[in-house]
């Protein structure tokens, strides 16, 4: 008879289910992060960027790695989830050209003495790095910055 009386009286509590959802205004945009899931941001005037799993959202707070945090002090969120790797072979590919260049004319320029210092397959071979790098590098992680057409709320979506 207790037990019944108890979820009658906390059940909203206990079964309660938040989502911190970060929209663009006048657009359909929309980022939802539920508790467990990876979050990264920076707040107001600090350089630090926090990073860790959302242990509890509550109206105008989220708790990260047990620090609570309000809402209104977040001016940036970093979502490195989608393209993570995409991101460092893109900036991969393109650190790879200047010691690619350099070795090249160095090593044809003292080892074998041959003319071009940099010849045509080793340009195709930093022609197909740039390529990749190119390709790959809109799909970099995205910075969303608050109050500058994004915003982030704590939404309630608890069942009945």
């Amino acid at each position: 008879m207790l037990l019944p009386g108890m979820v009658l009286i906390f059940g909203q509590d206990i079964f309660a289910q938040h989502i911190l959802l970060l929209e663009k205004e006048n657009s359909s945009k929309r980022i939802r992060f539920r508790v467990g899931d990876d979050i990264a941001f920076r707040l107001y005037g600090e350089r630090t960027v926090f990073r860790g799993k959302i242990e509890q959202l509550a109206d105008q707070i989220m708790v990260v790695e047990g620090q609570a945090f309000e809402l209104d002090s977040v001016s940036k969120v970093l979502n490195y989830k989608p393209f993570a790797a995409t991101q460092m072979i893109s900036k991969s590919a393109f650190l790879a050209i200047p010691p690619m260049l350099l070795f090249t004319v160095l090593h044809r320029g003292i080892n074998t003495g041959e003319q071009p210092l940099v010849d045509e397959n080793s340009l195709y071979v930093m022609g197909v790095f740039a390529g990749i790098g190119t390709v790959l590098f809109p799909f970099k992680s995205r910075k969303y910055r608050m109050h500058k057409n994004w915003n982030l709320r704590v939404l309630d979506v608890t069942p009945g």
